[in-house]
């Protein structure tokens, strides 16, 4: 949820790997960050567009040495897109001043996990005769559960509502699922995993249908 994006102008996502710099703190109980990166990134790598810096900030306490946790993110930026893309000295035709902070809490134990997150955001166009804001938010849960060191079961539930002050456009995601190790060696290993997932997607306006749809996820993964 974190992750996705709340606006179909804005593309960015803050995962896309953006020059910058972060400072970290680190001890048994508390983890902080706080960095500076150009943001405003169309795709991973991309040459930052504006002469903005995004930041972005976190904070996590750790409760046990299992890694169960309680952490609060943020991240504040804008994408700005011009009337040739990437050149600066053309006029802007976009400009999204978006914010997004997300808690989170996972506990730990040796047979199960627990993890759920709440995120809430806001998009600000604010262009020429353009300005409005859409709030935007999200949720998820997950649980998982180990029967042996080698085979597992896991079920979550996501939502994500881009406009949070109407009926449209909310996508809901139900995954349920189930895997295992097939061996573990020094130097080489393989799992394997069965997923089955439910995903459906309002209205979009109130003249659209509201989409499903259903999956089956067999994946096969090694390392060596």
């Amino acid at each position: 949820i974190y992750n996705q994006t709340t606006n179909s102008s804005n593309p960015y996502k803050p995962f896309f790997r953006s020059q910058g710099f972060d400072a970290k703190y680190n001890s048994e109980y508390v983890e902080a960050t706080v960095g500076v990166v150009n943001g405003a990134a169309t795709n991973t790598n991309h040459v930052d567009t504006n002469n903005h810096k995004d930041m972005y900030a976190a904070l996590q306490g750790n409760l046990d040495k299992n890694g169960s946790a309680v952490g609060l993110f943020q991240y504040q930026g804008i994408h700005t897109t011009y009337a040739t893309a990437d050149n600066t000295s053309t006029a802007a035709t976009f400009k999204n001043e978006f914010t997004k902070t997300l808690a989170l809490a996972r506990f730990v134990h040796d047979k199960f996990r627990v993890v759920a997150g709440y995120m809430t955001g806001e998009e600000h166009e604010n262009l020429s005769s353009v300005d409005t804001k859409t709030k935007n938010k999200g949720y998820f849960g997950l649980v998982d559960f180990n029967f042996t060191d080698s085979f597992g079961v896991f079920a979550r539930y996501d939502t994500l509502d881009p406009r949070k002050d109407t009926a449209f456009s909310e996508t809901k995601l139900t995954t349920v699922g189930v895997d295992g190790l097939l061996y573990m060696h020094e130097k080489s290993a393989a799992r394997w995993q069965l997923e089955l997932s439910d995903k459906k997607v309002s209205a979009t306006s109130a003249t659209t249908a509201e989409t499903k749809t259903q999956k089956i996820l067999a994946q096969l993964s090694w390392a060596l």
